[in-house]
């Protein structure tokens, strides 16, 4: 696949930044640190900030607001599912607010018997990979 092919930069939100540079002149703004900071498709941040006006708490009140974003909720883990192959009945969708807090929930799910392998793979940097390793590494000692 022809990376260029596709405008990458037309769909992504903030690629059109320029900075400042030593010696004064403004370049094109490259994030080199998506493990934390990766920048929105722009029709996400559209979404977004057309329902934010309607986003009240997800199953926690009867207002019309709060049902509007219950409904959005799951209508979007069952679009997760779908667009993954699955359904409700075989699968669950967690949201997480990153993937550390996602393994946590993962490792904590398991159980582990003495004498079972756990494999490891490397993740975006040595601290998730650190992280992983002792969540698991506890959970396995339960």
């Amino acid at each position: 696949m022809d990376m260029n092919a596709y405008p990458f930069r037309e769909v992504v939100l903030g690629t059109d930044i320029t900075v400042p540079i030593i010696g004064g002149s403004k370049v094109n703004y490259i994030n080199f640190d998506n493990a934390a900071t990766t920048p929105p498709f722009k029709r996400a941040m559209e979404s977004i900030n057309g329902f934010s006006q309607y986003y009240s708490n997800i199953h926690r009140g009867s207002g019309f607001k709060s049902e509007i974003s219950s409904i959005i909720y799951e209508e979007t883990k069952e679009t997760i599912l779908d667009f993954i192959g699955s359904n409700s009945e075989r699968n669950h969708v967690i949201f997480t607010k990153n993937s550390t807090e996602a393994l946590n929930k993962l490792a904590n799910c398991m159980h582990f018997e003495s004498g079972d392998w756990n494999v490891n793979t490397l993740l975006d940097n040595f601290l998730k990979v650190e992280i992983f390793v002792i969540c698991w590494s506890h959970v396995a000692q339960r």
